[in-house]
């Protein structure tokens, strides 16, 4: 099994995802939201735009959830390594955990998606005929 972080590599699961020193507790998911770019097309975007950008981020990967997490959620139910859509300012953001990365920590009810597709790289997760939408592409 693997899954791809933000930077969109493939990684192997075996690895542990939670290297930030946290432990979620209660309903609380934590969060690895995807790095903004730096720049658009050719022009680099000023820090300020860049910050403002990545707090606002709504994709991210799900690296832990406490015990109480998606216990009153139908399927499908998010697993660690999923990549999935957040609300927008959603919980605790911009967390400095202890392998220096960037964290948000949200309750469960700010997950508003599993991703299945990677837009950026256009790879392929999940089936899209199993979700009655037809081809793949």
């Amino acid at each position: 099994m693997y899954y791809y972080d933000r930077r969109g590599d493939k990684v192997d699961k075996s690895e542990s995802l939670n290297t930030s020193g946290m432990s979620p507790v209660e309903d609380k998911v934590l969060l690895l939201p995807d790095k903004v770019s730096e720049k658009v097309g050719v022009i680099h975007k000023p820090e300020i735009v860049q910050a403002q950008e990545q707090i606002a981020q709504v994709r991210a990967l799900l690296v832990a959830f406490g015990g109480n997490a998606f216990e009153q959620w139908g399927e499908p139910i998010p697993k660690e390594g999923d990549r999935v859509m957040v609300c927008k300012y959603a919980g605790i953001l911009d967390i400095t955990g202890a392998d220096d990365e960037t964290y948000q920590l949200c309750t469960d009810r700010d997950i508003t998606a599993i991703l299945t597709e990677d837009p950026r790289t256009d790879t392929f997760f999940g089936t899209r005929k199993g979700l009655g939408l037809g081809d793949n592409k």
